[in-house]
């Protein structure tokens, strides 16, 4: 069986310049994506916790509710910050990554040891713009890597938007997009992902061919009801482009992936669409429950009889997961579930991947 890893991270130093334009933008998308983070804000005189928030003004708006705290990327996992006084951390990373990178050599080793085949690279911007850096490792390790395209949001960007992909795509290697709502905090969400100022290039996406990986979050605060909302436009999305092939990053927010909690029109919209569903309990439920997550066995079998096999797609988040378990332990605890059976547990772990993007002669699903 071949294991292909949905949902992967290689980067250079976390606290760099990684594409951005400059170092502060790169800086200030770390603060933000931790400002809510299931791991806790310690204080660093005495590793207490500190619940106050530190981080941003609230009510939250995007990047101009950041607050200036010297926040800076430290070591050995670490973020760091100072508030009035006193100086804060949160254990953003496994402590292994002592210089906060994860060259691609390092997922490599870990691939090998855990026994998975190929991941696909999500080029979150939480880690830079690397456009670049993935084309590189891809050029050297093409049998191991899969690599999605990052383009900037900023406003009125629609034909340099369109421009990068289309690089990314040529003459880079890259095979798919990654798109998340978040990322509009960079300009306090003053564009709508959804809206029609985004029609040419979602009708460029469109006509690529290409996966699209969408993380797909409530905002400015990732609440259920603002889940909720922005799940209505982008089922709008959906609508409009039912040929795209979808994998959502993360897959269902834990609160709503229950028969009693998920709403009709979600259920509908991943029944009727190309969409296929992250299983990612060890990063999204680490915080909370232990290895091997026997807390998350009725969502995985609500999901699977919900929407089968077909649908669903392992993914690990690492080298992030080795904050609650090892990287082989993230997809072997997927054993326990013994309500699936061993063809669909091949599918999850790695043939539903060779279909999406067309892996040993499997053909793809991009039209």
């Amino acid at each position: 069986m071949r294991i292909i890893d949905s949902h992967a991270h290689i980067f250079p130093f976390l606290g760099g310049l990684s594409g951005f334009g400059d170092v502060r933008e790169h800086l200030d998308t770390v603060q933000w994506t931790v400002r809510q983070h299931v791991q806790p804000v310690l204080r660093r005189r005495d590793g207490s916790r500190e619940e106050k928030q530190t981080l941003i003004t609230l009510p939250m708006v995007g990047r101009s509710s950041l607050l200036d705290v010297d926040f800076h990327v430290g070591q050995y996992g670490v973020v760091e910050w100072e508030s009035d006084g006193e100086a804060y951390y949160l254990q953003y990373m496994p402590p292994t990554l002592a210089d906060m990178s994860a060259p691609p050599e390092l997922l490599v080793a870990l691939m090998d040891h855990a026994g998975v085949e190929t991941i696909v690279l999500h080029n979150d911007s939480i880690y830079g713009k690397l456009n670049d850096y993935f084309s590189d490792a891809v050029v050297r390790w093409p049998d191991r890597f899969i690599a999605l395209a990052n383009v900037d949001v900023a406003p009125n960007n629609r034909d340099q938007q369109i421009a990068t992909l289309d690089r990314a795509l040529d003459e880079q290697g890259h095979r798919g997009l990654f798109f998340k709502t978040d990322d509009f905090f960079m300009h306090d969400f003053s564009e709508d992902p959804f809206g029609p100022a985004y029609t040419p290039f979602w009708d460029h996406v469109a006509s690529r061919g290409i996966p699209v990986y969408w993380q797909v979050t409530g905002f400015p605060a990732p609440t259920v009801e603002n889940t909720l909302r922005v799940w209505e436009g982008f089922i709008q999305w959906l609508d409009r482009y039912p040929d795209v092939v979808v994998v959502l990053v993360g897959g269902l927010p834990w609160e709503l992936a229950s028969r009693e909690t998920l709403p009709a029109s979600i259920r509908e919209a991943i029944h009727r669409h190309p969409i296929h569903l992250e299983i990612v309990y060890p990063i999204q439920r680490g915080g909370v429950f232990r290895y091997p997550f026997v807390e998350c066995r009725d969502s995985a079998a609500f999901l699977y009889q919900e929407f089968g096999a077909e649908k669903l797609v392992w993914g690990s988040d690492v080298p992030n997961v080795e904050r609650y378990c090892t990287y082989r332990q993230s997809h072997e605890y997927l054993d326990t579930y013994d309500f699936i059976s061993q063809e669909d547990r091949e599918l999850i772990l790695g043939g539903n991947m060779e279909r999406i993007f067309g892996i040993g002669g499997v053909a793809t699903d991009a039209s």
